[in-house]
């Protein structure tokens, strides 16, 4: 019997399409540490910040995404924002290693199904239940996937010496926002996921077949653990407050 579509994983690290084809490739030297969120907003109060310069571009179809060079301590950092969904996403990732990343830090929003945790609390992943398609076409068939242990342990340790609270833990990404049914968020957390998202796997995947440094927290956000969904800050943030989250995020980068 001919195996599933998801279960044909091939070894070939390439395919005909490579992201050097379609990047727009600095005439400087990039930064190797990269830093990316999923709020432009966002970034844009960074690049002012910092006082960022452009440095190159993502370059989309559906429009430009620009990248930035700042300088965090004595360390050169790119920053920029990267698309919502493993494959979009996924394919930012490629394109910033075939621009010379190769620390890449991603932080952003998840829902949580343990009611108990708090909005804006910090979740750092230690494994990934992957429900999404995208990291089948980098790693083998499995069920969930693990993030690489120093990169948690670098995160970790940043909060434990900032006196921040945080949960570790396994998290489920889907593909499929909508699709979040009562029996599948029970199916969730008896297997341990304690927040929902739409990349981790998928990017954890992709950064261990092209052996690059990932690592990724996210913060809580809208609350799946009860029977009307609550949005409580998905929508409603205060920027200063993301802002204040990308710069950990930067911390913890310059460790990786």
């Amino acid at each position: 019997m001919e195996r599933l579509i998801l279960e044909q994983f091939d070894n070939e690290p390439w395919g005909i399409l490579k992201p050097e084809y379609v990047i727009d490739k600095p005439k400087q030297s990039f930064p190797e540490v990269v830093v990316c969120e999923f709020s432009e907003a966002m970034i844009q109060v960074i690049v002012e910040k910092y006082k960022g310069k452009k440095i190159a571009h993502l370059i989309s179809v559906g429009g430009n995404t620009t990248i930035y060079e700042i300088m965090f301590g004595n360390v050169r950092i790119a920053v920029c924002q990267v698309m919502i969904g493993a494959p979009a996403c996924v394919s930012n990732l490629e394109e910033l290693i075939a621009l010379g990343a190769k620390k890449v830090l991603v932080c952003g929003e998840c829902g949580v199904l343990d009611q108990s945790i708090e909005d804006a609390h910090l979740i750092i992943p230690t494994s990934a239940i992957r429900d999404e398609g995208t990291s089948y076409h980098y790693q083998p068939a499995s069920d969930e996937i693990e993030l690489d242990t120093y990169s948690v342990e670098i995160i970790e340790n940043l909060f434990k010496s900032k006196g921040l609270p945080y949960t570790k833990g396994k998290i489920w990404t889907t593909d499929a926002p909508y699709r979040e049914t009562q029996e599948k968020i029970i199916r969730r957390k008896a297997q341990g996921c304690i927040a929902v998202e739409m990349e981790c796997a998928a990017l954890a995947a992709a950064a261990r077949l092209r052996k690059i440094t990932f690592a990724q927290f996210v913060y809580a956000c809208d609350n799946l653990d009860t029977n009307v969904w609550e949005q409580r800050g998905l929508t409603s943030r205060p920027i200063i407050q993301k802002v204040h989250t990308f710069e950990l995020a930067m911390e913890c980068a310059v460790r990786l």
